[in-house]
């Protein structure tokens, strides 16, 4: 295991920011603190970096313990949503400073500036200013100061949220591609769901300074463990108990769960179509480009489903509702 968190926590007067947290990262790994502002992962993230002090709890790296070390001899790079790059210095100054402080020789220092240039398409460019980059060119700046220095461990604070959703887009991807080539283990906070299932090998979900839930994209969208993951991790529609009996009789026996599915597993037809096996109408439709979003009120009940973007429903219209079997969720009580 390349780095262990555990049972960190951090308050601030009576507020729980961070509430015994136990989080691993492996070596190689490109890990997303995902949740709502207020959750506690911009707090956690800072504790990592070691510029705010855990009241409790342990940080260690390879077996060494980091819980007390200051940020400057931990080794990693950090890379803010605000850039925070030096105005007034040019991009290839901005990103050889690390390795200046270090007192690496100059020669050396121009070589890997060159090459972290390159490595974030911007060659040529390291003469500019910040104030004559875009946000993404910015970014791709502060990203290679970063990593100058070659860092044990990458810390990415929302480091896209400021970004046109355009440029935001084709970054993810850049930033992906260069944290696998150069295989450095990487955390990432965002509160950006799609973000983080695109980018992230594993995704730690947090909800009021707690971990919901660790795995990959795919376990926390097909198996979330409690409502919230379900709810923050993807659409979800929540059934009473009387509409989880009519559509999914195998599971809404269980006392005291809660029920939910996924808008992709409900199947829209007909009212004429046997297939269909609750009637309801549809309310309201959304165009969506790759998908129609349909609404459909079924016994007082508003269910979201997605259809092709082609298919006939508008509002007004009668249709059926079904649900393939072991499509729906069910939490228990205490996983709420």
């Amino acid at each position: 295991m390349f780095l262990a968190l555990k049972g960190i926590r951090k308050s601030y007067g009576d507020s729980v920011a961070v509430d015994d947290v136990d989080l691993d990262v492996n070596e190689g790994e490109f890990v997303c603190i995902l949740g709502p502002s207020g959750c506690g992962k911009t707090t956690l993230l800072r504790i990592l970096a070691g510029l705010v002090l855990p009241d409790a709890g342990t940080i260690l790296q390879d077996g060494r313990d980091l819980t007390r070390v200051p940020a400057r001899h931990r080794g990693f790079g950090i890379v803010f949503q605000s850039y925070s790059l030096f105005p007034n210095l040019t991009a290839a100054e901005n990103v050889g400073y690390g390795m200046r402080v270090r007192r690496m020789a100059p020669a050396r220092i121009r070589t890997r500036v060159e090459e972290l240039l390159a490595l974030i398409g911007l060659p040529g460019s390291g003469g500019k200013h910040p104030d004559e980059l875009s946000g993404g060119e910015q970014q791709r700046v502060a990203l290679a100061r970063a990593i100058a220095v070659d860092p044990t461990l990458l810390l990415l604070d929302e480091p896209l949220s400021a970004l046109d959703a355009q440029v935001r887009i084709a970054l993810r991807h850049e930033v992906r591609a260069l944290q696998q080539r150069l295989r450095i283990p990487t955390l990432m906070v965002t509160h950006d769901q799609d973000e983080a299932m695109e980018m992230a090998d594993r995704i730690v979900c947090m909800n009021r300074g707690r971990i919901e839930q660790v795995g990959t994209p795919r376990q926390l969208y097909d198996t979330p463990a409690t409502p919230f993951v379900a709810g923050f991790v993807g659409s979800i529609n929540f059934l009473s108990r009387a509409l989880a009996q009519r559509l999914a009789p195998d599971i809404a026996n269980r006392p005291g769960a809660r029920f939910a599915v996924r808008p992709e597993a409900l199947r829209l037809a007909h009212p004429e179509d046997r297939a269909g096996v609750i009637a309801g109408t549809v309310t309201a439709q959304c165009f969506l480009g790759g998908v129609l979003r349909v609404t459909v009120t079924v016994h007082d009940e508003a269910l979201v489903a997605v259809a092709p973007p082609d298919s006939p429903w508008l509002a007004g219209m009668p249709v059926s509702v079904s649900l393939p079997g072991g499509s729906a969720l069910a939490f228990d009580d205490e996983r709420r």
